[in-house]
């Protein structure tokens, strides 16, 4: 029940803050909170004021057109690769190697839940899965 007053207050805070003024970087850097669910969402919707970016895109990365657009980028030939192994045993298919890894060990998708709602994030990190205004 403390949890949900904390969220409910922090909310109004937010609410109140966003029809006053702007709030400072800062003050997004010091506001922090692990937000779940429809509380994720509501509280992406009060950042971002509804604009968002895809799932895992982050405003701060490369989009492809601006990779491309680098002078350091260079297109690179896809390589084409057989289904045949060349060599069984001792290797094994990259699916098979991978299944050995225990699911903890696994590479995880790293998105808004995962920053939010597994951990703690700051408003400041949640506003970087808002879109561009």
């Amino acid at each position: 029940m403390g949890h949900y007053l904390a969220l409910f207050v922090l909310w109004a805070t937010l609410m109140n803050l966003t029809l006053e003024f702007q709030m400072t970087e800062q003050e997004m850097k010091e506001m922090k909170g692990k937000f779940c669910g429809s509380h994720l969402s509501e509280m992406l919707s009060i950042v971002c004021n509804g604009v968002y970016n895809n799932r895992q895109k982050k405003n701060n990365m490369y989009s492809r057109n601006e990779l491309s657009n680098r002078d350091d980028y260079q297109e690179i030939e896809p390589i084409e690769y057989s289904d045949e192994p060349i060599l069984s045993f001792p290797f094994r298919s990259k699916l098979r190697a991978k299944s050995i890894i225990p699911v903890e060990f696994r590479k995880r998708s790293r998105g808004v839940a995962s920053e939010c709602c597994h951990k703690s994030c700051s408003l400041w990190e949640m506003a970087g899965y808002c879109g561009e205004q």
